[in-house]
């Protein structure tokens, strides 16, 4: 049964690929950025200013990454939106949703990932249509748990 209530999200349902929020993000990268114009527009040597533009480019990517790349969770699947494209998963092709440290360093960033694989990712890089992750954060790995659970028992009332 595939009704607009099954498309319904369930609670919080869009989470950002990084963890830290964005408040904190901007009161780190905004003093940088702002010294790195200063360096642009200023009379300073080409490799200054093109070292400049590098770290502005590469702040802009981390923005995006971080927070316009969304993991989105309804009762049918997830679905990392991009900006241009997504990858969906449904939950009746998943296999396994956990937690996970890249590498397995201490002090390493944690990672939530849902993927049609036996196995968990290769790497925080993973992400492909058959798996998609995101930086660990309070209560997502839980929730993923408890959407696949819901969508399970539905898909049992049906049959």
């Amino acid at each position: 049964m595939n009704t607009i209530a099954n498309q319904q999200p369930i609670g919080r349902h869009s989470w950002p690929f990084f963890r830290a929020p964005l408040p904190i993000f901007l009161f780190v990268m905004l003093p940088v950025n702002g010294l790195m114009l200063f360096v642009l527009l200023s009379r300073s040597e080409e490799w200054q200013k093109w070292s400049a533009g590098l770290v502005h480019a590469l702040s802009l990517y981390a923005l995006y990454r971080g927070y316009l790349v969304r993991l989105i969770i309804t009762n049918t699947g997830v679905r990392l939106r991009r900006l241009f494209g997504s990858i969906e998963l449904k939950w009746n092709d998943v296999k396994r949703v956990g937690e996970y440290i890249p590498g397995g360093g201490l002090g390493a960033t944690e990672y939530v990932f849902v993927t049609k694989r036996d196995q968990p990712p290769a790497g925080k890089w993973d992400i492909d249509e058959n798996t998609v992750q995101v930086q660990a954060q309070s209560g997502l790995l839980e929730h993923l748990e408890r959407a696949r659970a819901e969508a399970a028992n539905e898909t049992e009332r049906d049959a």
